[in-house]
């Protein structure tokens, strides 16, 4: 917390690095000397087709270079201004909601309703330990992803949009997310299957 807080001091800077001015401005200054007028390049010019939507963020090689990086800075300061504020709130959120977790006893209550799923099926805490944590693993998944989802939804439709960088629809949102939850069930779920049996085999031992 302590470096964010630092990091986060440099974003309240508006005044453009004089050492990148000076550098670039001798860029500007070059390429203005070398660059050939005339006809043909003005034309060129009016020829150009307008810029697209995805093209607004990106540098013009035809323009001077130290006006177009000025205004991004400032754009850019104010993004990661916004992105740090939101993270520093995010960790703060996180801190308090694990410390409550484990006050009020949430993964024992999780275990416990993960061993009772289990016995519907047939399953023991003692001889079927691996297909329980399985159980209590989804079901830790499942609260985390519920209780992260408004951060996530407020960063991808609040700050990304706010500064013109979200290109995601609520449907491929929703849509990526459910992915996700497939690759880690589909992954996780074995690994962490032959991580517990791994270290049962270990503790028989």
């Amino acid at each position: 917390m302590w470096l964010t807080l630092r990091q986060r001091r440099t974003y309240f800077k508006t005044e453009f690095p004089a050492h990148v001015e000076a550098t670039v401005g001798k860029i500007d200054s070059q390429r203005s000397k070398e660059e050939k007028k005339g006809d043909e390049a003005d034309e060129a010019k009016l020829a150009k087709p307008p810029e697209d939507a995805d093209k607004k963020d990106k540098v013009d090689p035809d323009a001077p270079l130290l006006p177009q990086l000025k205004a991004k800075f400032l754009s850019s300061q104010s993004y990661g201004l916004d992105k740090i504020n939101f993270g520093i709130f995010s960790d703060c959120w996180g801190l308090a909601h694990s410390l409550c977790w484990m006050l009020i006893g949430a993964f024992p209550y999780m275990w416990d309703l993960s061993c009772k799923w289990g016995s519907k099926l047939g399953w023991t805490e003692e001889e079927d330990e691996i297909k329980i944590s399985l159980i209590f693993l989804l079901l830790e998944v499942l609260s985390g992803t519920l209780i992260s989802l408004p951060f996530e939804v407020y960063s991808t439709f609040g700050i990304e949009k706010k500064h013109g960088f979200n290109k995601t629809t609520p449907s491929l949102f929703v849509t990526d997310k459910i992915k996700e939850f497939g690759v880690t069930a589909a992954i996780g779920g074995p690994a962490a299957a032959a991580v517990l049996k791994l270290i049962r085999w270990g503790g028989d031992r």
